[in-house]
């Protein structure tokens, strides 16, 4: 099955009720439409996890749902695992019917959850009897425009899940890394200014270790906060780096204005209450380093390697600073 987005893992595996259902408007939108073929295809028993069909494939039948659970998903261009979770289909439902009615490939994947029993109906006997009694097509463009509601909010949430670190709720490295390169060329093209801030959480309390404390997801999302709010300049991109590490893309911003930002990030980290996660020292500080395009860096690697030589250096060096130029601390 494919994974769904923000599902909760227990010792169960996830079933119909940890995805949205798909609601009818009107409850007897869909009796009329069982009705209407209640005598057509074939009844027929499917086993749990079985493929009915893949994204991109031909709109061969239309599934009546009498009995059990699947889900739809939009698989990866393979088939293979990894594909979006988009919505449940529970008994009383149908699927495949916008592939039967207009002719066109399948727009996603669906397997059952459970084990099924169906009514398969060829697409061009489904298609006859809709044509028969255009009354039928009103209830499904209603399903249509429900599922495309309740798959849409999938697709967000996919899209949330796969672009910002979890604990922080700022953007991944991976986000971060393909902005950079795009921020890079436009910069070579443009000429425009850009820099990049590279942020380490200086240890909460002596003989703490990356990950060594259960609370430490509260003190990074809070520093995670100052730096997404701290004014000027903007737009930026926030990202959290590997362990107590931020890397910050500042757009428009030589390094005056980025040295500035991150001397006024530093100052705020510095007076923030991290409550007990800080340890008996009670503070948390942080130590910058700061690179510009095309001075300290002539492509996106070169660039955050200066601006982590010029953290690492700070934090040598006492921490709680900020090192924006070759050699001079401010």
């Amino acid at each position: 099955m494919v994974p769904r987005v923000g599902a909760r893992r227990s010792g169960k595996r996830a079933v119909s009720g940890s995805g949205p259902s798909l609601p009818a408007s009107d409850p007897s939108n869909l009796a009329a439409i069982f009705r209407a073929f209640e005598d057509v295809g074939a009844v027929t028993s499917l086993p749990e996890g079985h493929l009915l069909w893949r994204r991109g494939d031909a709109g061969k039948h239309v599934f009546l749902l009498l009995r059990g659970t699947m889900e739809v998903s939009r698989d990866a261009p393979t088939g293979e695992a990894g594909g979006v979770f988009l919505r449940t289909v529970r008994e009383g439902e149908m699927v495949g019917d916008l592939a039967a009615v207009c002719g066109c490939s399948r727009t996603a994947a669906v397997r059952t959850e459970s084990p099924c029993m169906v009514r398969r109906i060829p697409a061009r006997v489904f298609r006859e009897v809709v044509y028969r009694r255009p009354e039928l097509l009103l209830p499904i463009l209603l399903l249509q425009a429900q599922r495309l509601i309740s798959s849409s909010d999938h697709v967000v949430e996919a899209s949330e899940h796969c672009l910002h670190d979890p604990c922080t709720r700022v953007y991944n490295s991976q986000f971060f890394q393909e902005c950079l390169r795009l921020q890079v060329d436009n910069a070579d093209r443009t000429r425009d200014a850009l820099s990049v801030a590279w942020v380490e959480v200086d240890r909460p309390h002596a003989g703490s270790q990356v990950g060594e404390s259960p609370d430490s997801g509260p003190i990074l999302a809070k520093v995670a906060r100052y730096l997404s709010a701290a004014g000027r300049p903007s737009p930026r991109v926030v990202s959290r780096a590997p362990g107590w590490n931020f890397a910050i893309l500042l757009f428009g911003a030589g390094a005056p204005e980025a040295a500035e930002y991150a001397e006024r990030v530093r100052r705020r980290v510095e007076r923030m209450k991290p409550g007990r996660s800080a340890g008996p020292r009670g503070s948390v500080t942080i130590s910058v380093g700061v690179a510009t395009y095309p001075e300290d860096g002539r492509n996106g690697l070169g660039l955050v390697l200066a601006a982590k030589r010029r953290a690492r250096e700070a934090r040598r060096t006492g921490g709680n600073r900020v090192i924006a130029d070759r050699t001079l601390p401010t």
